[in-house]
């Protein structure tokens, strides 16, 4: 009885988990490439100007 309210309790928060984990990979990967972009550009900027 316990193990099967705990199953059912932990699979959404389970599933949540990894959704949320999933989105905040995406989000991080979204960051670094616009971190990288905007660093490539000012570097470029910096060796068109010379």
């Amino acid at each position: 009885m316990l193990a099967c309210f705990s199953y059912r309790n932990g699979f959404p928060r389970n599933l949540l988990m990894r959704s949320t984990s999933r989105r905040l990979a995406l989000e991080h990967r979204f960051a670094s490439t616009v971190l990288w972009s905007l660093f490539a550009a000012l570097v470029f900027q910096a060796l068109a100007s010379q």
